[in-house]
């Protein structure tokens, strides 16, 4: 159960139990977790009622009212507006409540209907008359415009409460950030911001770039752009809103192809690059994008670790090494240490690929582990494999 889940149901039995400050507390904790629940709000309505908190029974209610029209749900409307007018009618809004009777009745389920019936009986009905007797005393004098001013209020009241406006993003420009890995066939690109409104977001993806437009609370949106772009796939890429990120599956036009990078990168840029052309044209214009080195995902607080400059240092060690003292060297491993020997032939003979698999696992293990395959280490952390019998420890520890 989520922490959410868990804390509606304690404060649920609260509610039952009679214990309604302990319910509302639980509720605003849940309701800090999953802020557009209609559910939550409507409990904690009943639970300010109950304690004669009517205004805060009221806005409770509303909101419940606009969250279970965004959802779709008819009879979270129905219920929504059943604690709308019991918080009105306790006010003394009799015609309000009335309405919201109304719209409570053609929405909410039949048990509901039975409390709708139940305080219409206790006097919304009589409410109503009493406000038209008086309205019929007004109208025998002369308005003034404090009456009208006084009337116009009243029919504004009787509306439905106005939306609340949108949450939008919440983490700061300057800290929203991606990250991507690939697989054989797929590339996953990750923007990390919480609050993305997924109606008001924009994501374009071409065969050879990407955009995507992210509005913001305030200042102009925050733009993402690729472009150029290795081959993709449109039409099988798939999009993910997520509460605290973007998730993008991008398919590769050609399996199998290891990309080096994402691309030319732009942040807060100009709008999307358009669609390719279908028309021929007589002249052809190459840009050359210097590639730029893979930044490969890692768990390490100090960032990601580029493991094909690692490699290839190393690789000019050895080489280095290799033209000083030519063959004595490696005769001299072979001598003392053979399987150091065995590793280092290894190492020198590899391809880019295991040099930097056996960099990686070797580093991110303290020595523990080495792999030769990219593809099994590539994606993720080596973690710490100690000998058998023996266990792994921090140096302070």
């Amino acid at each position: 159960m989520s922490t959410a889940g868990y804390l509606a149901s304690q404060a649920h039995t609260a509610l039952n139990t009679s214990n309604y400050p302990l319910a509302i507390t639980l509720y605003t904790r849940a309701l800090s977790h999953s802020p557009t629940s209609p559910d939550y709000y409507i409990q904690r309505s009943t639970a300010h009622s109950r304690l004669n908190h009517d205004a805060l029974a009221l806005r409770d209610a509303e909101r419940a009212v606009y969250y279970a029209d965004q959802r779709g749900s008819r009879e979270g409307v129905g219920k929504a507006q059943l604690r709308r007018a019991v918080a009105l009618y306790k006010l003394g809004r009799y015609a309000d409540a009335g309405r919201c009777l109304e719209w409570a009745e053609r929405r909410c389920a039949e048990a509901e209907k039975k409390v709708v019936a139940i305080w219409r009986v206790k006097g919304v009905e009589e409410g109503k008359k009493v406000e038209e007797e008086e309205e019929e005393k007004s109208v025998e004098k002369v308005e003034t415009k404090e009456e009208k001013k006084e009337a116009e209020k009243k029919e504004a009241a009787a509306a439905p409460p106005p939306p609340p406006p949108p949450a939008g993003v919440t983490t700061d420009r300057s800290k929203i950030r991606h990250e991507w890995y690939q697989s054989k066939t797929h590339v996953v690109l990750t923007i990390y911001a919480k609050g993305i409104p997924a109606d008001q977001t924009t994501i374009t993806i071409n065969p050879d770039s990407l955009h995507i437009s992210i509005p913001l609370p305030t200042g102009p949106a925050y733009t993402f752009t690729l472009h150029p772009l290795h081959p993709l796939s449109p039409s099988t890429s798939t999009t993910k809103i997520l509460p605290a990120k973007l998730e993008l599956t991008l398919t590769k036009s050609t399996p199998n192809q290891q990309w080096s990078s994402l691309g030319s990168i732009s942040l807060d840029s100009s709008p999307p690059p358009p669609l390719p052309s279908t028309s021929t044209t007589s002249t052809t214009t190459t840009t050359t994008t210097a590639p730029r080195p893979p930044a490969y995902p890692t768990s390490s607080k100090s960032g990601p670790k580029d493991w094909d400059r690692l490699a290839n240092e190393l690789t000019k060690k050895s080489s280095s090494g290799d033209s000083k003292e030519g063959d004595g060297d490696e005769d001299e491993d072979e001598e003392g240490d053979p399987v150091n020997a065995f590793f280092k032939k290894l190492y020198k003979d590899a391809d880019d690929d295991t040099r930097r698999a056996m960099m990686k696992s070797y580093i991110e293990s303290n020595g523990t582990a080495l792999s030769t395959n990219w593809g099994e280490v590539g994606g993720k952390r080596v973690g710490v494999s100690p000998p058998k019998g023996m266990e792994a420890k921090k140096w302070d520890s």
